[in-house]
């Protein structure tokens, strides 16, 4: 039988598993799609916990340092898994990987709560072609504000599609964001922000709002990349380091 533990402080997971299971569907397609994915791995001599969740079109992965053992990649139930945590009125939690049960059990002073996972070789992998992409280092505060301040300008039109995201800019002497819902039109310009190259793309409104929600907690520059290619959608991914006060 293989077992792995982990050792988690409750407070500094809540937060982003709520950011990361923001991103799931109500109604899925698939029923991997209802959970989230839980890595464990070794970087710069710290265990890492990576928490991903997606709808198959966006994903959102979060990283806490934790205590315990590499090598977890499983797949819980994301309502079952953040009801569990919140019912807990402690501060740390340690978590028993079984591999022959398929069980997953959260250990505390005066109970546990077990629930069962699935593998994550069958949860949906993002096909980021970022190769020959453009990067971009925004500031996590300013990108809220641009964000915030047009997002109520953003149309939910089910036959124009590209009236449902936010618009980017990068001018050489600013930074350009604007949303309109073909009535009102929202935009805002930062002179603070110098671009070396001149290039633009869409934000759809979902991920708008969960990468708005994440910002918060987010300390210093952003790390925007986003491919120029001409064949089907184009990718982009925010890439950021959670601010000291987000851990506890």
């Amino acid at each position: 039988m293989s077992m792995k533990k982990i050792n988690v402080n409750i407070k500094a997971v809540l937060q982003p598993l709520s950011n990361v299971a923001s991103v799931i569907s109500q109604k899925n397609s698939l029923p991997i799609l209802d959970m989230i994915c839980l890595k464990t791995f070794i970087q710069d001599g710290e265990t890492k916990l990576g928490i991903t969740a997606s709808d198959a079109e966006t994903w959102v992965t979060q990283y806490i340092t934790i205590q315990g053992d590499e090598g977890i990649d499983i797949c819980v139930n994301s309502n079952d898994f953040l009801k569990g945590l919140r019912n807990i009125d402690e501060e740390n939690i340690e978590f028993v990987v079984n591999d022959e049960k398929k069980t997953i059990v959260g250990k505390y002073s005066n109970g546990y709560f077990s629930l069962t996972y699935e593998d994550s070789k069958d949860f949906p992998q993002h096909n980021l072609e970022l190769s020959d992409a453009s990067e971009h280092i925004v500031d996590s505060a300013k990108l809220l504000s641009l964000i915030n301040g047009v997002q109520y300008a953003v149309a939910n039109d089910t036959l124009r599609l590209v009236l449902n995201t936010i618009h980017f800019d990068f001018f050489s002497d600013c930074l350009v964001a604007v949303a309109t819902d073909g009535q009102k039109l929202a935009k805002i310009c930062d002179y603070d922000i110098n671009n070396e190259k001149e290039e633009n793309f869409n934000l759809p409104s979902k991920p708008a709002v969960i990468l708005g929600n994440i910002l918060s907690n987010i300390e210093g520059g952003v790390k925007c990349v986003f491919n120029n290619t001409s064949k089907g959608n184009r990718q982009i991914k925010f890439a950021g380091t959670l601010s000291p006060g987000a851990a506890r």
